[in-house]
């Protein structure tokens, strides 16, 4: 939490954001409730208007993983996913990465995924 909310330095934050990204690529390093927790509880927490692109990247695979876990999104292949449902898990984070992220890249990638 701490390296991601309150990181010492960017290198810090973007540590964190790879490692997390690591995590939960097969074969995952850590549990399902902790990407729940991780994707519910702290990335809303996160300044959006900072956002840059690993940390979007990350946010991505973690919205992805619960919506498939919670059968709102089912995944074809690793680059393909359907929706099942419209009430999706973690969507408020992506809107928020489209509408105040500074990063143009951020904005864009965010506004092509909603």
């Amino acid at each position: 939490k701490t390296f991601i909310l309150k990181p010492l330095t960017v290198a810090e934050k973007e540590a964190a954001f790879n490692w997390l990204k690591s995590s939960i690529t097969y074969p995952a390093t850590i549990d399902q409730e902790s990407t729940e927790l991780i994707a519910t509880k702290l990335f809303p927490l996160l300044d959006y208007s900072k956002f840059n692109t690993s940390g979007f990247t990350c946010l991505v695979k973690f919205f992805h993983s619960i919506n498939i876990k919670h059968k709102r999104m089912e995944a074809l292949d690793h680059q393909n996913l359907i929706l099942c449902s419209f009430d999706l898990l973690g969507v408020d984070n992506i809107w928020k990465a489209a509408i105040i992220a500074e990063s143009e890249v951020v904005g864009e990638q965010a506004a092509n995924l909603l």
